[in-house]
Parts: C-alpha cells; sequence; structure tokens
C-alpha cells in the first residue's frame, strides 16, 4: 500500500472521529472505530488478519498496560492507540451493554457486542464499510479476477506495508520473522534487497528511534 494512500486513510479516520465519543450515538462510528484498531495494530504488529482478530491483549484497562507481547517479543503501545483501544471498548461497553472481557480477544469482544463472531471476511466488510463512510475512495478500487471483483488493498495490506516499512529502516529480519511466524522469503516477497532509501534524515531517524525505545515513550 502506498504510503500516501495510508496516511490519507488515517487521517481520514481522525478527522471523522474528532470529538467526544462519549456523546456519539451513531452506531454505524462503531466500524471506524473498529477499522480504526485493526489499521493501528496491524501496523505495530504485522501479523495476518486471522492472527490480529484473535490477539489477546489482556486487561486494557489497567494503567499498566503499555505493550503486548507476542511470540516472546514486547511491542511498546503508544499512549494514543491505548487511549484508542480503552475508548472503542468503553463505547461498546456504553451502546451494546457488554462488559470488557479480557479472557477473549480484543476483536472477538468488539464483535461479539454486535452478535458477530470475528473472521478475516468480516474484518474486510467493516473495513470497506468504514471506508464508505470516511470517503476513502482510493481504499474501495477493484481489479477483476475471473467473474470476481478483488479488492486492490484487502485487509493484510497493512502488514505487508509496515513489514516492508520495518525493513527499510534497517529491522533485524530474524526478529520480524519470530514476530510474525512469517518465513524468510514470504517477509522478502514484495521487497526490493538492491534498493536503499534515500529519503532518509539520518539524524532525525537515529533521534526517533532513541525517543521510541525509552521507558517513557509508551506513557506519552
Amino acid at each position: 500500500m502506498p504510503i500516501d494512500i495510508l496516511t490519507d486513510v488515517l487521517s481520514k479516520i481522525e478527522n471523522y472521529l474528532d470529538g467526544d465519543l462519549t456523546r456519539q450515538k451513531d452506531k454505524k462510528i462503531y466500524d471506524v472505530l473498529i477499522a480504526r484498531l485493526y489499521i493501528k495494530l496491524s501496523l505495530l504488529i504485522p501479523l495476518k488478519a486471522s492472527e490480529i482478530i484473535t490477539l489477546q491483549i489482556g486487561n486494557i484497562k489497567k494503567e499498566s498496560f503499555r505493550e503486548i507481547n507476542y511470540n516472546n517479543i514486547t511491542i511498546k503501545i503508544p499512549n494514543g492507540v491505548r487511549s484508542e483501544i480503552i475508548n472503542t471498548v468503553n463505547f461498546a461497553e456504553r451502546h451494546f451493554n457488554l462488559k470488557y472481557d479480557n479472557s477473549i480477544s480484543l476483536f472477538e469482544f468488539l464483535y461479539k457486542a454486535t452478535n458477530l463472531r470475528p473472521s478475516t471476511t468480516k474484518i474486510s466488510e467493516t473495513l470497506i464499510r468504514a471506508y464508505k463512510i470516511i470517503g476513502a475512495s482510493a481504499l474501495l478500487e477493484t481489479y477483476k479476477s475471473g467473474t470476481k471483483n478483488i479488492s486492490l488493498y484487502p485487509p493484510e495490506s497493512y502488514k505487508k506495508t509496515a513489514i516492508l516499512e520495518m525493513l527499510n529502516r534497517g529491522v533485524n529480519i530474524v526478529y520480524l520473522r519470530q514476530l510474525t511466524g512469517l518465513d524468510i522469503n514470504s517477509l522478502i516477497s514484495d521487497y526490493d534487497i538492491d534498493s536503499t532509501v534515500s529519503d532518509v534524515d539520518v539524524k532525525s531517524y537515529n533521534i526517533n528511534s532513541g525517543t521510541i525505545n525509552t521507558e517513557y515513550y509508551a506513557y506519552l
């Protein structure tokens, strides 16, 4: 997925959800809330769609919830994403009269609120509805495969984009393999090994990398 399309959808989501969610009564906003969490978690932890929707993250309302451990790798959760997870769960509890259960996956809870079970098909349908709601027309593009119209940007596009960005930024492919469970060939299938990242400001990149790895980053 091109970065400009990714940043555009993230901006459109934020603009649509801007405001006090406690006062929102339109339940169609729920699709956008779920889509936002799926996209951001996929960018932080680039897993298959089937793995993201079964991801258990524990008691999100504890003050100590600042990271997610997956395959023995700890991923720090930015404070903004943490707040979005909590706000989405609060929205579901308030609008669907269902108490959060930290023994099940986040998406199992979110879909259970509307009497559904999470699946790759359901997350795809949720994303498409959300794209239509926020006006992200580029993400609604399809191509013809036989008699079917196939989405140009399926749910796992976010995973692929995150992996490419991480490889471009020097993430160790062995560690990425451990996190994602993908083999080396799968990880580099869309990666141009001979390419170089020419637009990186090395000094700024180094400072930002250091900040992200501080103990206080998840609290910012």
